[in-house]
């Protein structure tokens, strides 16, 4: 889940040294579309027990939990073996919340393979029912709660968020390049 702008950290790194106040400005635009995807995202956390006996595990279902779970990053280096690296994003950080969020995106509880697992005795790919079950309770085959307010149409949406970076990262450039024009003539 991407909104990709080429140069932000270049620019962002230039401005902090130009114009302190600009930078400020323009962090501040990133932070309030995270943060909107953020509580669009808390906004889609369950209350309540959804499931019955998902409580007793350690880190089971809490909806105060996982939506305190939902939190803005901001990352400073890139990851290792990329090339691009991470200004501001939204993470759903908690066992239960990435759970939720996830069962069933890449199958369908399908077993990994045949037969018995030696040190339970149950076979594998027990999580059909569990997948199913989070399906129809959330009405969705899966991207449940940051992937689906980053999907869904409502308060934070793609497009426009993706045209407000941009029109602060123009901004940002334009005040970069007019602090340089002023410093070389």
């Amino acid at each position: 889940m991407k909104v990709q702008v080429k140069g932000i950290r270049t620019t962002l790194n230039a401005l902090k040294e130009l114009d302190n106040d600009i930078y400020k400005d323009t962090l501040k635009g990133l932070r309030k579309s995270a943060n909107t995807l953020r509580d669009e995202s808390q906004g889609l956390v369950k209350d309540g027990q959804p499931l019955s006996g998902w409580k007793g595990w350690r880190g089971g279902y809490d909806a105060n939990t996982i939506r305190g779970g939902i939190k803005v990053t901001t990352a400073k280096r890139r990851k290792r073996g990329t090339v691009v690296s991470n200004v501001m994003g939204v993470q759903n950080t908690t066992a239960a919340g990435v759970i939720w969020e996830l069962a069933g995106r890449k199958s369908d509880g399908q077993p990994p393979r045949p037969g018995r697992n030696p040190k339970t005795g149950r076979t594998y790919g027990n999580g059909q029912g569990f997948v199913q079950k989070i399906r129809e309770v959330s009405g969705k085959s899966a991207s449940r709660l940051v992937w689906g307010a980053y999907d869904s149409p409502q308060d934070w949406n793609r497009d426009s968020e993706a045209d407000k970076i941009i029109e602060l990262v123009d901004k940002a450039t334009r005040v970069a390049q007019a602090k340089l024009g002023a410093y070389r003539g």
